[in-house]
């Protein structure tokens, strides 16, 4: 029996792996970039991937924009603690836009109201962009 619960639970975790897990250009477009500025509304440190929700108010209203980044592993490794976006905080964020799902992008720079900047790769390659 206890055979029969672990094998069931071994078929059971890739599935759901590969479901979690995309490529980048499977989702986001790396020729399309835009400018967001808001509230950030929930922080997920969550794998595969974390993200920021942020409210970005328009003219069409206040709209919730979904911001993917990086594991939060990798972040941590780039210098970012969990406590480095609250919710509240005031930010612009630079990222690429999804190829079909409105209000989401994929971040690549993070800037609070004064001027600190949270990069979630090397900024040398951005800025020949």
């Amino acid at each position: 029996m206890m055979l029969r619960i672990l094998l069931l639970a071994l078929l059971s975790v890739p599935p759901c792996a590969l479901w979690a897990h995309h490529s980048f250009p499977a989702v986001y477009d790396a020729a399309r970039r835009t400018t967001i500025e808001g509230v950030v509304t929930e922080v997920w440190y969550q794998n595969p991937h974390a993200r920021l929700y942020v409210q970005v108010s328009g003219q069409q209203g206040d709209q919730i924009w979904e911001v993917e980044t990086q594991s939060p592993n990798m972040l941590r490794r780039g210098g970012w603690r969990f406590d480095s976006v609250k919710v509240g905080d005031r930010v612009e964020i630079e990222g690429n836009l999804a190829h079909t799902i409105e209000h989401r992008l994929y971040l690549q720079t993070l800037t609070f109201e004064d001027g600190n900047v949270l990069w979630v790769q090397d900024p040398a390659p951005l800025r020949e962009n």
